[in-house]
């Protein structure tokens, strides 16, 4: 993948001219159901926990800290804090490992009785959470990093802002063949709904 990030000079003009130049990739933001245009770079050695950058037009997504980033069927965090050019959003992505999977309730009307009142089923289906999982070291070096003590048997667990209620503390997590309990949920890197939690799991024995 050729990396186009030494043409961006500064300068709205220029940068919207070589970005129209350049090879474009098509992604998905948070699973969602359309793909958006953007270009993709490859990490820099000097770059640690940096897999891929995406430069993004501001009119086409405004992409955030915080956004799981779906290119060529692996996942991606957006793990930096993103940088603003005048005329694309520059975000460094770190590839993910595993999904927190959550179950989320459903409620769909499937008939109606002799009254017409409705009828409902309620159904539990997981939610998949792309995410970093690193253990005892945690996330040392990156911006995602707790600054948490993770004792053996621990996990620590990157995902992407979310206000889902299954993410509580004492909540079981069914990970690499063990099971995991919820013991901490480290919101510093949340601001505005936006932003990364890092979730301590400790191993359940």
């Amino acid at each position: 993948m050729k990396d186009y990030s030494l043409w961006m000079s500064s300068g709205r003009d220029n940068e919207e001219m070589v970005f129209e130049m350049c090879e474009k990739s098509y992604v998905k933001i948070n699973q969602a159901d359309f793909d958006f245009e953007c270009i993709i770079n490859d990490s820099n050695d000097w770059q640690k926990n940096v897999d891929k950058t995406i430069l993004i037009r501001k009119d086409v997504y405004d992409i955030k800290y915080g956004d799981s980033v779906s290119f060529e069927d692996q996942s991606y965090l957006i793990t930096v804090e993103r940088e603003d050019r005048d005329f694309y959003w520059s975000g460094k992505m770190t590839r993910c490992n595993n999904s927190l999977t959550l179950m989320s309730e459903v409620r769909a009307i499937v008939d109606y009785d002799d009254v017409g009142k409705p009828i409902w089923d309620t159904q539990n289906i997981p939610v998949f959470f792309p995410s970093i999982v690193k253990s005892r070291n945690g996330l040392a070096d990156s911006d995602i990093d707790s600054k948490i003590n993770i004792p053996d048997g621990s996990l620590l667990i990157a995902i992407g802002y979310t206000d889902h209620e299954e993410l509580k503390l004492d909540k079981e997590l069914a990970m690499y063949n063990q099971t995991y309990k919820i013991t901490h949920l480290d919101y510093t890197q949340v601001i505005n709904n936006t932003g990364v939690i890092v979730v301590q799991a400790d191993l359940v024995v």
